[in-house]
Formats: C-alpha cells, structure tokens, sequence
C-alpha cells in the first residue's frame, strides 16, 4: 500500500509539472471559460466543455502520463523495483480520474451550475472516466512518446465527444449516443436543458450497463493485445505483443 501510495503521489505531481497533461488538464476549463464569456447558458457549457473533460482524462491524460515514463526511461527501473503491473496501472488511471475531476468541478463553477447537481455530475464524470480508462491504457502501448499521442486517441476523442454533443441537432446522434459511455451524459441533461434538448433517452441502470459494457470490452482487448505479457514489458516493447 506505500508502495502504491509514493507511485500516486509522484503520478499526480507529474499531472501538474508535465506541460501536456497540464494542456490536457485546462483545455476543456479554457474552452468553459470562452463560452462564459460569450454568455451561453449554463447547461450547454456543462455538456459541451464537460464531455470533453471525460474524453480527454481517459484517452489523452492517463497516456500521456505512461508515454512520459517511456521517454525518461524508468519502466525497467520500476520493474526492478518490484512495482507491479497493476499498482502502476491504478496509479496512473487515479491520477487521471483525479485531475480529471478536479477539472470537472471547476467547469462547473465557470458554468455557474446548480449544486444541487454536483454530485451526480461528478459521479457520471467518474463512471465515464473509469469506463474509456482500457483504452487509454491500450493506446500508451503502441505510442512511441507524447509527441504520437497527440495522433493516437483522436478517433476515439471524436467519437465519444460528437455523439452526445451533437445530439442537439439530430436525434439520431441523440440514439446513438445511448450507446456509448458519454451518453450517460443525458441524465444531467435531463436535469439542467431546456426540454426540447433533453434527447439522450438514458436512466442509470442502461448507462451502468454501457458503461460496463464498454470496461468490459476494454479489458478484454487490452488482455489480447498484451497476451499473458506483463503491462511493464509490453510498455518497453510493443512488438514483443505480437510475438
């Protein structure tokens, strides 16, 4: 448990010293600040900047942090430190679900939001986190260094922002959005739109299930990818994976 709590601690510090997690961290809390200034509603700076906020800790932070260890060359060390697979796992996954929510909570106070809905945001904000986490973790396999990372997660980026986002304009983003781990999304909507924009027909039992579906999935295909390999050494070396 020290062990795993130094590794914690050293992850979050990097959160804040590593210029692209920190450009990471503030661009949807930027982009919250240009839509307050351009007076748009409350509810459409939530949905707009905070979906991105879920996308990005998942698919570009959690990487980032993993690629920067590649670059300075510390995997090997970790590993001769008996750190394991999963405690460096975690450890980084937490320090992006952290930072992540710490960037969702002031987004909320840029949008001047209703605090009577704080606590769902933050648990549909972790739920959705937790969900994309897989693929974040797949995608540092393949990167090389940050500077790829910058390629790799942008379809996944796209696709998980647009469908619940652009729902507002055509219900069929609307649907589709039912099946993706951000269309959770639309129990907030429900609470703070306008009810001609409440279209993502969600509940919490179906979102649970999307969102375990989709960590599920993740999973499963991080585990293929890797085979019985150690996550350390298939960092180190991608193309051992597919010996």
């Amino acid at each position: 448990m020290g062990k795993f709590c130094t590794l914690l601690k050293k992850d979050l510090w990097a959160s804040f010293q590593d210029k692209m997690v920190v450009t990471m961290l503030l661009c949807p809390v930027v982009l919250g600040l240009l839509f307050r200034f351009a007076i748009y509603g409350s509810w459409l700076i939530l949905l707009a900047v905070s979906v991105l906020n879920m996308v990005l800790a998942p698919l570009c932070s959690c990487p980032l942090l993993i690629a920067a260890e590649k670059e300075q060359g510390t995997l090997l060390l970790l590993r001769r430190s008996k750190v394991g697979a999963g405690e460096f796992i975690i450890s980084k996954s937490a320090a992006a679900v952290l930072t992540g929510l710490i960037a969702a909570v002031l987004i909320c106070v840029i949008a001047e939001a209703d605090r009577a809905v704080l606590a769902e945001y933050l648990l549909v904000n972790f739920a959705v986190m937790i969900s994309l986490m897989p693929f974040g973790l797949l995608t540092a396999v393949f990167a090389k260094d940050q500077n790829s990372l910058n390629v790799y997660p942008m379809p996944g980026v796209l696709l998980f922002y647009v469908l619940p986002v652009f729902s507002l304009f055509h219900p069929l983003f609307g649907e589709l959005a039912r099946w993706v781990p951000t269309g959770f999304y639309g129990v907030i909507l429900d609470q703070t739109a306008p009810l001609e924009y409440r279209i993502i027909d969600v509940s919490y039992i179906w979102s649970g299930i999307v969102c375990a579906v989709w960590f599920a999935a993740g999973i499963w295909i991080l585990k293929f990818i890797t085979g019985k390999r150690n996550y350390l050494v298939a960092l180190e070396n991608k193309r051992q994976i597919f010996k």
